[in-house]
């Protein structure tokens, strides 16, 4: 009894007559040599030259069956292979081991156009050793020759993508085709078109993103519009839109341009060389794309938006991470510890139906028990969002932010860049003139130790470079941050004259965008046994208090920054008061929260 092993290369083969070819003429093949093929292994698409049909495919199975023993045990002794290259495309040494390996498990391997079975005796006869090392060796080189051609084709193919000359393959994003011809735009050619509504989709994700809209948010939002997936069949269309698929997309910079060139290593893409920008036609601005970026990477962007009795959205809680116990920390982070909302039933009055309050508690006070604090004071969330809208028109801060010093985080990150790129030009011009000076060299010892002194530099280039591409991003962000937080005021006033007319799904995008600009201005809400409630805004620019339901006091130092009496460090949080240069006094983050309202009080 014999087994065969079928396999060829590429699964558009399938198509073709190949597996049909190999199956009729090993079973001819077996007529004549008196065998019974009982079982078929197939590898039909997986390549050889790298060994993937060892390492994964049915060979694989084939081959352990063999070592164990378990081929033998039911007496099938016999494998019928078209040729040696059936087997491994891969170097001489690896494919004569597989080879070997299989032979002396106890199988004689049949190739049956060489008419010529292999068993334990063929591997010390020379002459029969020596034919099957020959075609073992050529089937390698045949397969590294198409592999050298490949990639010498693929570079010049990325040559020509990255000087707009034409497209390297027809693969695109899924928001995109195949252009018949090639066509101008903004002085660029492009050889992919966008599918309008497509487009369309991509950028309302993004802007949906930039205004803090979370990927749960957004697959809802795409179902509830009854959106159809960019990609039809195998279930996609069936079932709707996924978060891993928005992700996909909120973390693609193809929606912007950029392609990456790609290589396999170990059977993954990995990227090969710099990216090719604007080879596909942009249907997002980079603006927006790093909005939207910016937005994802704030604490606040995560989670879902939890959901009201009736089953739906409704984005319960605004300040969510905001709220703060004014007493507590947490055991475990050693942070402010967090107020969690509770929901509790209170019995109606009368004829009245009984409603369900939502309260915010202390979340360590809930763990630990009833002695945390000096009072068992809860808060009505719904009252606390309801006082803190109406005040909300007095966040006026816009000119100032726009008017930040110029020893703001923007500045300083910017001086570092330009540091930073001196630094690099500087190293550029050394390893240039090191270079000229090893061209010279008259000595081996003379040119080691001048190339010596070149690799150091070059490591320094690249730790410069790493450094430089890293402030770069920070000074992107920053800017973005500074920008968000002057429109925030603005947004937030807009939201709230829609929140009246708004329900359903619409009120839990507005409460949601609501949210993001609160946290783009909110630094923390603090929550104290004797009924206070601090709310810090701007990183202490303006502090308000709250005390049963009203407003008890207000903090706004604008008029002593605008002064130059103090300066204004929104993100300074090293906990700690100090003065500048000029004497200012600093606006820091205390970590004594109790005291924080108190001494942004004294410096009013």
């Amino acid at each position: 009894m014999a087994i065969e092993y079928l396999r060829f290369s590429d699964a558009i083969q399938s198509l073709g007559d190949s597996k049909r070819r190999q199956r009729d003429a090993n079973a001819a093949y077996a007529d004549q040599a008196h065998l019974e093929i009982v079982e078929s292994f197939e590898d039909l698409g997986i390549s050889a030259f790298k060994g993937r049909n060892a390492k994964v495919g049915a060979f694989k199975a084939l081959n352990d069956m063999a070592t164990q023993g378990i081929f033998q045990q039911h007496g099938i002794k016999h494998v019928i292979v078209e040729a040696f290259d059936r087997l491994s495309r891969m170097t001489l040494d690896d494919a004569y081991q597989q080879f070997r390996t299989l032979i002396l498990s106890g199988m004689t391997v049949h190739i049956r156009v060489l008419r010529t079975a292999y068993d334990k005796d063929a591997l010390n006869d020379p002459q029969k050793l020596m034919g099957a090392l020959m075609f073992m060796g050529l089937a390698h080189a045949d397969s590294a020759q198409k592999a050298f051609r490949v990639g010498e084709r693929r570079k010049q193919n990325r040559i020509d993508a990255r000087e707009g000359r034409k497209a390297m393959t027809s693969v695109c994003p899924y928001w995109l085709h195949k252009s018949q011809q090639p066509y101008e735009q903004d002085g660029r050619t492009y050889w992919f078109k966008p599918y309008p509504k497509r487009a369309q989709v991509v950028r309302d994700i993004y802007e949906m993103t930039a205004d803090g809209m979370t990927v749960f948010s957004l697959c809802r939002t795409l179902t509830e519009r009854e959106e159809p997936t960019f990609r039809q069949g195998k279930g996609s269309a069936k079932h709707g839109w996924s978060t891993a698929y928005i992700s996909r997309i909120l973390n693609s910079r193809e929606v912007i341009g950029e392609m990456q060139p790609c290589k396999l290593d170990s059977g993954k893409p990995v990227p090969d060389g710099d990216p090719i920008y604007n080879y596909y036609p942009p249907v997002v601005e980079v603006e927006l794309y790093n909005r939207a970026q910016a937005a994802r990477r704030r604490p606040n962007h995560k989670g879902r938006t939890g959901t009201s009795n009736d089953g739906t959205s409704n984005y319960t809680n605004l300040f969510r991470g905001l709220l703060l116990c004014g007493h507590c920390h947490d055991a475990e982070t050693g942070e402010a510890a967090t107020m969690q909302i509770r929901g509790n039933l209170r019995k109606g009055k009368g004829n009245r139906k009984p409603k369900t309050y939502s309260y915010l508690i202390c979340a360590a006070k809930r763990k630990a028990g009833s002695n945390v604090h000096e009072t068992q004071r809860n808060w009505r969330y719904d009252l606390f969002e309801k006082l803190f809208l109406e005040h909300v028109r007095d966040f006026d801060v816009t000119g100032l932010l726009k008017n930040k010093a110029p020893e703001s985080p923007e500045q300083i990150i910017r001086k570092q860049i330009e540091e930073t790129e001196y630094k690099v030009q500087t190293l550029e011009a050394e390893i240039e003139n090191l270079g000229k000076q090893l061209d010279n060299a008259k000595s081996e010892r003379t040119g080691a130790f001048i190339q010596d002194r070149v690799d150091k530099k070059l490591a320094e280039l690249d730790a410069a470079e790493a450094d430089l591409k890293k402030l770069q991003e920070e000074f992107r962000t920053s800017r973005i941050r500074e920008d968000r937080r002057v429109q925030s005021i603005e947004t937030i006033e807009a939201i709230k004259g829609e929140l009246a007319q708004a329900e359903g799904a619409d009120l839990a995008r507005l409460r949601e965008r609501l949210a993001f600009n609160i946290k783009s201005m909110v630094d923390g809400i603090y929550f104290y046994a004797d009924g206070a409630v601090d709310v810090i805004v701007f990183g202490g620019i303006k502090a308000y208090r709250f005390r049963d339901g009203k407003l008890e006091a207000q903090i706004n130092l604008i008029p002593q920054i605008e002064a130059g009496n103090i300066r204004a460090e929104a993100y300074t949080s090293d906990g700690k008061d100090h003065r500048d240069a000029q004497n200012r006094t600093v606006i820091v983050e205390d970590t004594e929260r109790r005291k924080k309202f108190e001494k942004l009080k004294r410096l009013q």
